[in-house]
């Protein structure tokens, strides 16, 4: 067997800890409070540049800005198809030799499934019946495509191997690292254009910098046997499709996210995506906080439960979970409705203050989603995979729905409604579902044998 990837990092991560008892019990809790910090920061850093990109560049750069994060978004979802749900599973008993083999050959499928795409990325990007995207930034979305696929892969195999603050690392300089440099530049270019470019070029080289690091902290596997070994690809093909049934709910949840600012950009254009997305990195922060807060470190303990068949513990949990989201939302809540005046204040652009209302609509959905999560990962804890899809593919339609009946009819807060809409949605039917009885082969999937959906994802939900 390859070294434990927990003795892997803890020497250079906690030097000071030398005796093996300190160790034990400082590593869990310097890996929580670190694995804690660097997301916040993160959130943080993507904040301050949806921030300063409304001030600087105004909402029409900032709508540009987040079709491109949408269509990356979704590119990277369809080019990857989950195939990291079969590596976890896979990785963790591998020794050295085999670890190192099998992201050698997960590397591999994603290159070949990149070259087999770029065509027809080209052909959806400049198909002018489409519209996907303005010209000028089709370049960038072409070349960012590969290094958020990438990044956000190996992000997965590090969180597969046991290594979540190296998997967070890179996460904060694929994501957010970055931005601190690139501020100030926007700030000082008098081109909007050229204001723009930075913003995209700071994108690329912090993905590309996320994956070197991602490298050198895979480098203790033992590339030199593995790499000789011919490609495995039977074991791509059962990897695929033991990943294909998880696309419908991943696919769905990405959807629910991104979907909507190409109908807004189809409807209303590129100002009015820039608004919306202003709002909705706002409130889905809130959402992305509780969920890191409560959901992530309270889900262990609702599958520990069901695989003891204890329902007394199992239901406890679930009042404990309710309890604490509620009491986030709350504070959460009223920090976003204090701070959104002096927020729009420092933006200093009218367009967002006389869309308020779509800022009330976007945080009520937002917390109905982080409400919808108690009823999800209680689905998930309990191997009701059938009805997670069920959920959340209902979820999605109801909001593409809703989306194309209403933006063309009230503007902005159609989309808003929508959101809600589909947040509701999602809510209700889970909480039903939690009530059905289990369907046939429930566990075809096996999620509660691997980490939670949105704990392997490193896709950025902003802007």
């Amino acid at each position: 067997m390859g070294r434990n990837s927990t003795e892997a990092v803890s020497d250079p991560v906690i030097p000071f800890a030398r005796n093996a008892r300190v160790r034990r019990w400082l590593l869990p809790l310097f890996t929580a409070v670190s694995n804690a910090s660097l997301r916040a920061i993160t959130l943080a850093s993507k904040l301050a540049l949806t921030v300063a990109v409304a001030r600087l560049l105004g909402p029409e750069d900032l709508g540009l800005f987040g079709l491109v994060a949408s269509a990356v978004a979704l590119s990277v979802f369809a080019l990857g198809f989950e195939y990291h749900y079969f590596t976890i599973r896979q990785l963790v008993p591998l020794n050295a030799v085999e670890r190192a083999a099998m992201i050698r050959d997960q590397v591999a499928l994603h290159l070949l499934t990149l070259g087999a795409a770029l065509p027809v990325g080209i052909w959806l990007a400049f198909n002018p019946q489409l519209d996907l995207l303005p010209a000028r930034v089709i370049g960038w979305y072409l070349l960012l495509v590969p290094i958020e696929l990438m990044a956000n892969e190996l992000g997965i195999v590090l969180v597969a191997l046991e290594r979540p603050v190296l998997s967070n690392v890179v996460l904060f300089l694929r994501s957010a690292g970055w931005v601190y440099i690139v501020i100030p530049l926007i700030a000082v270019q008098s081109d909007r254009g050229r204001a723009l470019d930075w913003l995209f070029r700071g994108w690329w080289i912090g993905g590309a910098i996320s994956i070197g690091f991602a490298a050198y902290a895979l480098r203790d596997l033992d590339w030199s046997a593995a790499l000789p070994r011919p490609i495995d690809w039977q074991r791509l093909r059962h990897g695929v499709r033991v990943a294909v049934p998880f696309v419908v709910t991943s696919g769905a949840s990405l959807g629910m996210l991104f979907v909507d600012r190409f109908i807004i950009e189809h409807h209303l254009g590129l100002v009015a995506v820039g608004i919306y997305t202003f709002f909705a990195s706002l409130t889905t922060g809130m959402h992305t906080l509780i969920y890191s807060a409560v959901s992530l470190l309270r889900m262990p303990r609702l599958v520990l439960a069901h695989r003891r068949d204890d329902q007394v513990s199992f239901h406890r949990e679930l009042k404990v979970m309710t309890v604490l989201t509620l009491g986030a939302l709350g504070a959460l809540a009223l920090v976003l409705l204090g701070g959104i005046h002096p927020m729009l204040a420092l933006v200093g652009r009218n367009a967002y203050s006389g869309s308020l209302n779509v800022f009330y609509l976007l945080l009520s959905a937002a917390a109905c989603r982080a409400m919808a999560d108690i009823p999800i990962y209680a689905l998930y804890s309990r191997h009701r995979d059938g009805y997670l899809a069920a959920v959340n593919a209902a979820g999605f339609i109801a909001s593409i729905a809703v989306n194309l009946l209403l933006i063309p009819r009230l503007g902005l807060p159609g989309a808003a409604i929508a959101a809600l809409t589909g947040s509701v949605v999602l809510l209700g039917l889970a909480t039903l579902a939690l009530r059905l009885p289990a369907m046939p082969a429930a566990d075809v999937l096996g999620w509660a044998q691997v980490v939670p959906p949105q704990e392997t994802s490193h896709r950025s939900e902003f802007p």
